[in-house]
């Protein structure tokens, strides 16, 4: 076994804890679909007023957690409570519409021949009939969609649409929203909009929300917590901060963008690597180990460098936006490519040379496969 500080990442285990008033509390959700496991042992708490973005790739689960918890599915194995009160085991289940949850499904799932105001008011079935017009017209005005109340699905656009739906979602007053993939069909500056419109009104309402989605950013944007999964297995959960900088694992790593591995092995009492040392450690010399370093983590340097920096040569440079793209080759070491972000605009010429150092504090060591 390697040791303790072998890992940047610490606690060693990942809390469920959460600030304020726990609303929502799954513990050990496990489901199969036939033969196929696809949930196994999940457990997570969501408070009053906070996001958590399940996270994981298609096929991960995320949908099927959803389903469990708003009761369309009966649960297999684990538990689901909401404010404190049982609403689903092995041997007990709540039915949907008696659970408090909101669910906005990821095609919107609105109801062609209703005007949206109808769209919204269908789910205002414990309101007097008289109140239901006007109470859907409020909840259309706080989605900004109050203009459209009179138009049918298909006269909208995507994001009108997918704000009628949250309209329809909230109209109960549920205690949890469940929200799956609900900006994946939406423009990039579309999406974004909606995501901060979505972000405030849960935030105003103090409900507890759940966001299913494949986007990372998208999570590092709207979550107060994040759930990541793989194949139906927890790989940690955490504030966005702490799955970012203190990953528990290259899958969690990696699963956040472009990322540099490179080989990594102990000398003098310190990890090193190609590209500089990371941090001192207690393994004995020459132990192997891998290190992950973000593009971000590259610090390109004059070729007038100090002795003991890495030569790379630059393969291409590209400006995204904000930020520059570096591909650079190590100079000398066949096959060791890297890649660097750089703040701003830097677009040295293909073939230049440069120096590279590492900023240790985001790069992350783990124990060499075997």
């Amino acid at each position: 076994m390697l040791d303790s500080d072998f890992f940047l990442n610490n606690p060693a285990h990942c809390t469920t804890d959460v600030e304020g008033e726990c609303l929502l509390r799954v513990s050990g959700l496990s489901h199969a679909w036939g033969s196929e496991t696809v949930l196994e042992g999940l457990s997570f708490n969501v408070a009053a007023g906070q996001i958590a973005c399940l996270l994981g790739a298609s096929g991960s689960g995320k949908s099927t957690t959803l389903r469990l918890i708003a009761g369309l599915e009966r649960l297999q194995q684990g538990r689901v409570e909401i404010d404190d009160q049982l609403v689903a085991s092995p041997d007990f289940q709540v039915p949907a519409q008696d659970r408090s949850v909101g669910l906005m499904f990821q095609d919107y799932a609105l109801f062609p021949h209703m005007r949206a105001w109808q769209n919204v008011a269908y789910g205002l079935h414990k309101l007097p009939r008289s109140r239901r017009k006007a109470r859907a017209l409020e909840l259309l005005d706080e989605v900004s969609m109050a203009d459209q109340a009179e138009a049918f699905p298909h006269q909208m656009s995507g994001g009108q649409q997918q704000r009628v739906a949250l309209a329809r979602a909230l109209g109960p007053e549920p205690k949890v929203l469940l929200l799956d993939e609900p900006f994946s069909g939406l423009d990039g500056s579309l999406r974004s909009r909606l995501r901060d419109m979505t972000l405030h009104v849960v935030k105003e309402r103090n409900i507890a929300a759940i966001v299913v989605t494949h986007d990372a950013d998208e999570a590092l944007f709207m979550a107060d917590w994040i759930v990541l999964i793989e194949k139906g297995r927890l790989l940690q959960q955490g504030v966005p901060s702490q799955i970012y900088y203190e990953p528990r694992s290259p899958e969690v790593v990696k699963f956040f963008g472009d990322v540099n591995r490179l080989d990594g092995w102990v000398e003098a009492g310190r990890i090193q690597t190609l590209v500089g040392p990371v941090r001192e450690t207690s393994l004995p010399a020459g132990t192997q180990v891998d290190v992950y370093a973000r593009p971000e983590a590259i610090r390109v340097c004059p070729v007038a460098m100090q002795s003991g920096e890495t030569l790379v040569e630059i393969r291409a440079a590209r400006a995204l936006g904000r930020q520059s793209v570096l591909h650079m080759d190590v100079v000398g070491v066949p096959q060791q490519h890297i890649h660097a972000r750089i703040a701003g605009q830097f677009l040295p010429k293909e073939g230049s040379q440069f120096g590279v150092g590492l900023d240790a504090s985001m790069t992350y060591v783990f124990p060499r496969d075997a």
